[in-house]
């Protein structure tokens, strides 16, 4: 979550850093090695791109059987990226409370 909040703020250098930091670390495991993998080829992806690029990420996270933790937020994240919309109010329209 904390590249994709940079990613956010426009910290491209900082999130390819973390990027890189995290790849490095041997606990980090394939599922996570390929989702970074990806949220880099965003920040490098012209913003015309973008859209394929995130269509992309939502294929392949559906396809990580080993990424859990925050798998529902990035999902979040990358919809209201789709319909270029605020992610609180993606949340709203996908989420009610009963």
């Amino acid at each position: 979550m904390e590249i994709i909040c940079h990613y956010e703020l426009e910290n491209y250098t900082l999130a390819e850093s973390l990027i890189r930091a995290y790849t490095r670390k041997s606990e980090t495991n394939e599922d996570h090695k390929v989702f970074l993998r990806l949220i880099n080829k965003l920040i490098n992806t012209g913003q015309s791109d973008k859209k394929s690029v995130i269509i992309e990420i939502q294929e392949e996270l559906g396809k990580l059987e080993n990424f859990k933790v925050g798998k529902d937020l990035i999902d979040l994240w990358l919809s209201a990226k789709l319909q270029n919309e605020d992610i609180q109010k993606v949340y709203k329209k996908n989420f009610t409370l009963v």
